[in-house]
């Protein structure tokens, strides 16, 4: 998990789960499917995951930056020189926001050997670009990222901790594994192991599902239980899990049918 000792272990983990359950019904809709930018988006997470894997960064991280990400360009049109700053700025805001969450402090302010080569070649803007057509990383850093993050911020009305699925997956992950679910071949230790590493797999997929009409929690308990039915656990969603999640298996069986068909066809 992210945090050993976040809030989804504290005595007020029921109703702080409650409360951003809450939170969620007011998060700002995302709707990609108009929106020429849709087309960047794939290498735009990748990217993301590769600076957060290198700087440690925890998932809740990638996912609030993804989440950002989605709600600007659902917003706006960005060329692909645009739609990496945008990329890199909400990195960097969500890295900030979820400071406490980080294994170590983030160094958001020096990613220079992280900035890829774009081709923007349909782009109007080469301001940031030598006479050999090579990006001056320094002028592109300082001043054109800087100068994104402060818009960004200032279109969400500074207002960027939203709960997304990733919040909601560390406090089920918590709950995994029932005190009476069984496994013939390994102990209920094990059991919870995997059924965790599961959750974490379902939970990156989701990056790449168009999931943007459910709720964070609806797709997070859909993670569960999906790695509960990968590992045959039966039964699959008893009545605790309904209890501690809100949702009844039926509810979760179309977001949970859809990723384990993508995992296993991605396998």
């Amino acid at each position: 998990m992210d945090q050993l000792y976040g809030w989804y272990v504290s005595s007020y983990a029921r109703d702080i789960h409650e409360y951003m359950k809450n939170l969620e019904m007011t998060r700002i809709p995302v709707n990609l499917s108009d929106n020429r930018s849709i087309g960047y988006r794939p290498a735009l997470i990748d990217w993301i995951r590769g600076v957060a894997e290198k700087q440690k960064l925890p998932t809740t991280v990638v996912h609030l930056a993804v989440y950002l990400l989605d709600v600007l360009a659902t917003n706006h049109e960005f060329s692909k020189f645009e739609s990496f700053q945008c990329a890199h700025a909400c990195l960097q805001i969500a890295a900030k926001n979820k400071n406490d969450q980080c294994v170590h402090e983030p160094d958001v302010n020096n990613w220079e050997d992280e900035i890829v080569e774009i081709d923007d070649s349909d782009d109007d803007d080469h301001s940031y670009t030598d006479r050999n057509g090579n990006y001056d990383k320094s002028k592109f850093r300082k001043k054109s990222f800087a100068e994104r993050e402060i818009s960004i911020l200032e279109f969400f009305n500074w207002r960027v901790n939203w709960p997304t699925a990733a919040n909601f997956a560390e406090y089920y992950k918590i709950i995994a594994v029932a005190y009476n679910d069984e496994h013939p071949d390994m102990s209920r230790r094990e059991l919870g192991i995997h059924v965790r590493s599961s959750i974490d797999r379902f939970l990156d997929l989701t990056l790449t599902v168009d999931l943007a009409k459910y709720r964070p929690s609806m797709t997070a308990a859909a993670c569960l239980l999906a790695a509960r039915s990968q590992w045959l656990i039966d039964p699959v969603w008893p009545g605790i899990f309904e209890y501690w999640t809100g949702y009844k298996r039926h509810d979760l069986l179309t977001i949970a049918e859809k990723l384990v068909k993508i995992d296993e066809q991605r396998e």
